[in-house]
C-alpha cells in the first residue's frame, strides 16, 4: 500500500436490492424489491429456476455470529411469477457438511442441531402463485454455553422441491451452509453510534516492519474500556511464485515472521478483546500478483492464504494490488496453466476463491490497481454471474476519496470505508465528512501508519477523537501506554 494511496457465496441477481447492514452480530429488517432476471443462470431442460439468498442476498456464503441467541433468514426467487405455488422444504442435514469438507479439503465441525430452529412450518417456504418470491424462513440459533468462541461451526441444510411444476432448484441451491461463531462468552468490540445502534468499526492498517501491533491496546472509547479499534491489519504479507516447484505461496518477510510466530504475544491479546487480526496480502516484484492468476492458480492460492490463517489463528485477508511487476516478467507465457494477463476479472476471481476456501474469515481489499473495479467484466462461475457483494466483507477507498458503490455491485454501503486517513503524511479526514459518513449508512472507517513513534503522532490522536465524536459522540482515550518494536 503506497503511503500516498488503500483496504465480508453466489449472489442472487434479487440480492442487488438489498439494502444489508453488516455490522458483526447485527443487522436491520430488509425490503426486497422485484428480482433482475438478466442474471440467472439459464434453466436447461425447458425448467425455471428456483434460488435462494439469505438476508443479506447471499447465494453460497452465510455468515452468522452471535450472543446467546441469532438468526438469519432464508427466501427463494423466480426469474418470473410461478403458475402455482413453489414449495421448497429446508432439512438440517450433516451429509451436506461432509460433502463439502470432502470437495474443499476443510474440517469444519458441525453446529448441534438441537440448537437450531428452521422456521414455523416444518422448514417449509412456499412462493405464491402469481409472485416470483417468498416470505423469510427464519433460521434461529441459541447458545448451549459449551460452544468455542475461536470456532466456527456450520449449520447444514438441504433444500428439496416440495412441489414446483416445471421449477427446479439452482446448481448452488441444493444446500445451505451456515458458518456460525458463537461469541456468548467472547470479549466484545462493537460500539455502539449515537442512535443506539452497532455504529461504525474502525480499522487500522500498521507497517509491520516498525509498528508493535500491541498498540492498540491503549486506545479504548471514553471511559467505556471497550476497544476503539475492531480490525487491526497486518501490512504485509506477499504473493510469490516458487517456479521449481511452479507453487504460488505466502511470503512473510524478516518482521511479519517473528510476530506471526510468537501470535500468542503480539496477536493473541488484541483477539482476546475482541479485536480481529487480518494479514495484508501484495506483490513482491516476481510478476506473481493478485490480478494475474488463471483459475487453477488463483484456487492454489487460496488454499495457501487458508493454511496460512489456520496455522497463525488470523481473521482474514486484505488483497492490495501492487508491486508485482506483471508486464516485466509475463508469467502467463511460460506458466499458462497458472498465470494470465493481468485484469480485474481475474482479481475477482481470486477473491471470489479465497472466500471459497475460508468462508467463514474476512475477505477485503483496498481499491486499487487491477482491484480498483470489478465492474468492467462479469464474473462467471460455473455458468452463473457471481456479484462481488458475494465474495467481498468490506472494501476501503483510496485516501480521501468518496463513495463509487457502482463499482462492487452488491456491496453494501456498512461494509465500504470512505474518507481514508493516511497517519504517516497527517492526511485527515475532516468532521464534515466523518459525519457524513454516518448520516449515509457508512458503517466502516480505515485508518493507516498508526504509530505513537512517529512524528505525526499528536495529530493523530486529534484525528482519533474526531471519529469518536461523529462515530460514536464519544472521545478516544489513550492510555499512553507504548509497545516498542521488541521481536528479532
Amino acid at each position: 500500500m503506497k503511503l500516498s494511496n488503500i483496504f465480508s457465496t453466489l449472489l442472487c441477481p434479487a440480492a442487488v436490492a438489498f439494502a444489508a447492514i453488516a455490522a458483526t452480530g447485527c443487522s436491520e429488517e430488509i425490503t426486497v424489491s422485484a428480482p433482475d432476471t438478466g442474471n440467472y443462470e439459464v434453466p436447461s431442460e425447458n425448467k425455471e429456476v428456483i434460488y435462494i439468498a439469505d438476508k443479506d442476498g447471499k447465494r453460497e456464503f452465510s455468515n452468522v455470529e452471535f450472543r446467546s441467541n441469532g438468526s438469519t433468514s432464508l427466501r427463494l426467487f423466480t426469474p418470473g411469477n410461478v403458475s402455482a405455488d413453489c414449495q421448497v422444504k429446508f432439512t438440517y442435514d450433516p451429509t451436506a457438511l461432509e460433502e463439502y469438507n470432502a470437495a474443499n479439503g476443510s474440517d469444519y465441525k458441525i453446529y448441534p442441531e438441537e440448537l437450531v430452529t428452521i422456521g414455523d412450518n416444518d422448514g417449509v417456504v412456499t412462493i405464491p402463485a402469481g409472485t416470483s418470491r417468498s416470505s423469510e424462513i427464519a433460521v434461529t440459533i441459541v447458545s448451549n454455553g459449551e460452544m468455542d468462541h475461536e470456532t466456527s461451526y456450520v449449520i447444514p441444510l438441504r433444500a428439496s422441491v416440495i412441489s414446483a411444476g416445471d421449477y427446479v432448484l439452482g446448481s448452488l441451491d441444493n444446500t445451505r451452509l451456515i458458518f456460525v461463531k458463537d461469541r456468548t462468552a467472547a470479549p466484545d468490540a462493537t460500539k455502539l453510534g449515537p442512535d443506539g445502534l452497532p455504529g461504525v468499526r474502525m480499522v487500522s492498517i500498521i507497517e509491520s516492519n516498525d509498528t508493535n501491533p500491541l498498540n492498540h491496546l491503549s486506545f479504548t472509547l471514553g471511559d467505556t474500556g471497550i476497544p476503539f479499534f475492531d480490525v487491526v491489519v497486518l501490512f504485509s504479507g506477499n504473493i510469490r511464485f516458487n517456479r521449481e516447484t511452479q507453487k504460488i505461496y505466502v511470503h512473510l518477510n524478516e518482521n511479519l515472521t517473528p510476530q506471526l510466530n510468537n501470535a500468542e504475544k503480539y496477536i493473541r491479546p488484541l483477539q482476546n478483546k475482541g479485536i480481529k487480526v487480518v494479514l495484508s496480502i501484495l506483490g513482491d516484484h516476481d510478476g506473481s500478483g493478485l490480478a494475474n492468476l488463471t483459475e487453477q492458480g488463483a484456487k492454489q492460492f487460496a488454499q495457501a492464504l487458508r493454511e496460512t490463517c489456520d496455522r497463525y489463528g488470523l481473521d482474514g485477508v486484505m488483497f492490495d494490488d501492487e508491486y508485482s511487476e506483471y508486464t516485466k516478467y509475463r508469467l502467463q507465457d511460460d506458466y499458462p496453466d497458472i498465470f494470465c494477463e493481468e485484469s480485474s476479472l481475474a482479481g475477482a476471481r481470486l477473491c471470489y476463491y479465497t472466500k471459497k476456501a475460508m468462508p467463514d474469515k474476512l475477505m477485503t481489499l483496498y481499491r486499487l490497481g487491477n482491484l480498483n473495479r470489478f465492474d468492467k467484466e462479469d464474473l462467471m462461475i460455473d455458468g452463473t454471474k457471481v456479484l462481488p457483494g458475494e465474495y467481498l466483507d468490506m472494501v476501503f477507498e483510496d485516501y480521501g476519496r468518496g463513495l463509487r458503490q457502482e463499482y462492487f455491485e452488491g456491496v453494501s454501503k456498512a461494509d465500504w470505508a470512505i474518507y481514508s486517513q493516511e497517519f504517516a503524511q497527517g492526511r485527515y479526514a475532516s468532521a464534515s465528512d466523518l459525519d457524513e459518513m454516518v448520516k449515509n449508512g457508512h458503517k466502516l472507517h480505515m485508518v493507516f501508519a498508526l504509530d505513537p513513534h512517529r512524528d505525526t503522532f499528536k495529530g493523530n490522536l486529534t484525528a482519533l477523537g474526531r471519529c469518536a465524536s461523529s462515530f460514536y459522540n464519544s472521545t478516544c482515550n489513550y492510555s499512553g501506554v507504548v509497545y516498542d518494536k521488541d521481536w528479532k
